[in-house]
């Protein structure tokens, strides 16, 4: 039996989820790492990553769902031409989602959903016809709807000073 890097990522990521899942009730502090990517007189960029119960749990859960994506899409599109473009795609929009839950940051938050915007529009748009353009349009209207219901809950906030 030969497995493919794709299941093998798929059943390592629904462990990783079980894991953490399990871990859970024995997690009771925050952990805060800070790291300064870049300094200068004016200006510092650190990249700050929160981990605790909440977000453990919500890692769990896309690890577990992921996972299972990527071994059902190894037996459903296995013989398809461009299947690592797909996997990449899969890969990137985890990597947006866990950016939306471990990082702090409004700049994170906005690059996080844009991500996940750009990625589940190419995932729609993968079969390259004119159904699916159509619910990739679809698709990208609605998450530019989303963007200007965030950037207004961002200018409340701001405003009234929360």
């Amino acid at each position: 039996m030969v497995f493919k890097f794709n299941e093998v990522l798929g059943c390592v990521f629904m462990v990783l989820g079980w894991g953490v899942i399990r871990i859970i009730p024995f997690f009771d502090s925050i952990l805060l790492v800070d790291y300064r990517i870049w300094l200068s007189r004016n200006l510092s960029v650190n990249l700050t990553v929160l981990l605790d119960q909440v977000s453990g749990l919500f890692m769990a859960a896309i690890f577990l769902i992921s996972g299972s994506v990527l071994v059902y899409c190894s037996w459903y599109m296995g013989d398809e031409v461009y299947f690592s473009r797909f996997i990449f795609l899969v890969l990137f929009f985890l990597l947006s989602i866990m950016s939306l839950i471990i990082i702090p940051n409004l700049i994170a938050l906005l690059l996080g959903w844009d991500g996940l915007g750009i990625t589940s529009f190419l995932l729609v748009v993968y079969y390259q016809n004119n159904k699916s353009l159509g619910a990739g349009m679809v698709t990208a209207l609605t998450n530019r709807v989303g963007d200007a219901i965030l950037l207004c809950v961002i200018g409340v906030f701001c405003r009234e000073g929360g």
